[in-house]
């Protein structure tokens, strides 16, 4: 009996070995916890674009130059020219930007103020940092107590800048407009052109005189 007592022990715990491996083998192991962290958000910084600066054709300088003298703007006029600037001008000379914005401008401005600046024809002439405009133009209105009707010729030398163009010679000539009656009436009909002759002149023929035609002393 005493066999039995010692027994029984070792047999119940050699029963509970089996059920407690199973529910060591049915356990839920512990979940592990991910920490979410948000993917740092780089800013791709992206360059803009290179800012393109049109540079002004020598056209646009003198068309700039005409509307400034137009609306008196005396910086804007001084701005676009070179200092030493030279100006032909009915006869008168400027051998500088300051002779000329001493002498002539204010006139200049307020002629342009109140007349009808309209150019007819237009050439422009590029060679390497230096340009030509050739300008013909028809200048109208009332100037004073005078009525203006004219025909204009412009030259305008202009050199390469960093940024522009600047004028350094300036030069003008007109004369009144001519009606089409007055232009008809110059007009010369191909019919009535002489040609050069090219034959040697002759010369004219002498008459011979006559006996009764010689005096006598």
């Amino acid at each position: 009996m005493s066999a039995l007592r010692c027994l029984l022990p070792m047999l119940l715990a050699a029963s509970l070995i089996p059920a407690q491996v199973q529910a060591a083998n049915n356990k839920t192991p512990p979940k592990k916890v991910v920490s979410k962290v948000a993917p740092k958000v780089v800013a791709k910084v992206v360059a803009p674009p290179p800012v393109v600066v049109a540079i002004p054709t020598p056209a646009d300088v003198v068309e700039a130059f005409h509307e400034a003298l137009r609306t008196r703007n005396r910086d804007a006029v001084v701005s676009l020219m070179s200092p030493d600037a030279w100006l032909f001008e009915t006869g008168f000379v400027e051998a500088s930007r300051d002779d000329y914005v001493k002498n002539h401008l204010s006139d200049d401005a307020e002629f342009a103020r109140v007349t009808d600046y309209k150019p007819t024809r237009r050439s422009v002439i590029t060679d390497g940092q230096t340009a030509w405009v050739l300008t013909q133009a028809v200048i109208s209105g009332l100037f004073g107590d005078q009525d203006v009707d004219l025909e204009q010729t412009e030259t305008m030398i202009l050199r390469r800048t960093p940024t522009s163009w600047e004028i350094m010679h300036l030069h003008w000539s007109a004369h009144p407009r001519q009606t089409a009656a007055e232009q008809d009436a110059l007009a010369v009909p191909p019919e009535a052109r002489v040609e050069p002759s090219s034959a040697a002149p002759t010369a004219p023929a002498q008459s011979e005189a006559k006996p009764e035609d010689i005096k006598k002393p």
